[in-house]
């Protein structure tokens, strides 16, 4: 998975969320297919492609949580 990143200013960077107006908390673009994610990086004078990690599912968080508990990681 890919996202496309910008310099907004000196070193300030934000997703591509494909809409005119945003905020950083508004949901990235993300594309299966790194040329259309090139593509779209192209519309920005600064913008470049990253890789994208998707969240953890509610499952996979409780399942981290488990396994914390279970490892004694902070004790």
């Amino acid at each position: 998975m890919w996202a496309v990143m910008f310099e907004i200013e000196g070193g300030e960077w934000a997703y591509d969320t494909g809409n005119q107006v945003f905020t950083n908390y508004d949901a990235p673009l993300v594309f299966t297919d790194k040329e259309k994610a090139m593509a779209q990086a192209k519309k920005w004078n600064t913008g470049i492609v990253v890789p994208w990690l998707r969240e953890f599912d509610e499952e996979e968080r409780q399942a981290s949580i488990q396994r914390d508990q279970a490892n004694n990681v902070y004790s």
